[in-house]
């Protein structure tokens, strides 16, 4: 499997190994060795990176083993961030490295991890198919479908029909629409006229095997898995000091507040 095949985030090599990198700041050795080497080029195959081992290790429920939502019991507390932890988790599983099977199974930790504080037990609360609630209403949907809607459908398609069926990600798909950060950054209207976009637009624009992840149009489901993106990308830009990405850092930072705000349950 080469890393063109591979693209979910449309992560580069040096990205992935930067995430990689990341991690072993945050685990414990015993945790950290699943790991393994990460070469300074991309193999042609993946199989070293035992990462199922490591998502077994910390306790993330397997929940086509039908596991209890007691994760956050189990996650071992020297582990220095948890939700940073498995949005890198994501991250690399998305881009081919580890099980794929496991990748909604990452999800629903985060899901717990957010929505369970203190170790809430009871039915399992990311059930496949489960309705995510709505953080828009029909009538904000209908108005702005009615200003922007063909528009950003004809960007979408052109995006997907440029390949991004096959390489369809939320980075991407944010870039095609003109979201820019940093030194060469949008203003914040521009930035959040396309993240309003990304949060609004309707599920049957999405390839088939990314609307389950995505949920529909103007629900808290969508607006994590946008938010998700953008702090990946904010954690990882810690620690440089180029003066593009302390600005970039800057506007991530700006937009996931201004997410939040705009988007809460309410």
């Amino acid at each position: 499997m080469t890393l063109d095949q591979t693209r979910a985030y449309e992560l580069n090599w040096e990205d992935l190994r930067e995430i990689v990198g990341e991690l072993r700041k945050l685990l414990p050795p015993r945790f950290a060795r699943s790991l393994g080497e990460m070469p300074e080029k991309c193999p042609p195959w993946r199989e070293s990176y035992d990462i199922d081992r490591l998502l077994r290790g910390l306790g993330v429920p397997d929940f086509s083993r039908h596991d209890t939502a007691q994760f956050p019991r189990h996650f071992p507390a020297d582990v220095s961030n948890r939700e940073y932890v498995l949005v890198c988790l994501k991250a690399l599983l998305e881009n081919g490295i580890g099980p794929q099977n496991r990748e909604s199974d990452v999800d629903c930790a985060l899901w717990i991890l957010q929505n369970l504080p203190n170790g809430g037990f009871g039915p399992d609360p990311f059930l496949r198919g489960r309705a995510s609630p709505r953080v828009v209403s029909d009538e904000t949907i209908l108005q702005w479908t009615e200003v922007h809607g063909a528009l950003i459908e004809s960007q979408v398609r052109q995006y997907t029909a440029s390949g991004g069926g096959s390489s369809w990600s939320t980075r991407g798909l944010l870039r095609h629409l003109g979201y820019r950060v940093g030194e060469q950054g949008k203003p914040p209207s521009a930035r959040r006229a396309v993240l309003t976009a990304a949060v609004l637009l309707p599920a049957r624009l999405l390839p088939d095997q990314h609307r389950e992840n995505w949920g529909d149009a103007g629900t808290a489901q969508r607006v994590h898995e946008i938010r998700k993106m953008i702090t990946l990308f904010y954690n990882l830009a810690s620690g440089k000091t180029a003066a593009n990405m302390s600005k970039a850092r800057a506007h991530w930072q700006d937009d996931l507040a201004w997410l939040n705000e705009e988007f809460s349950e309410r």
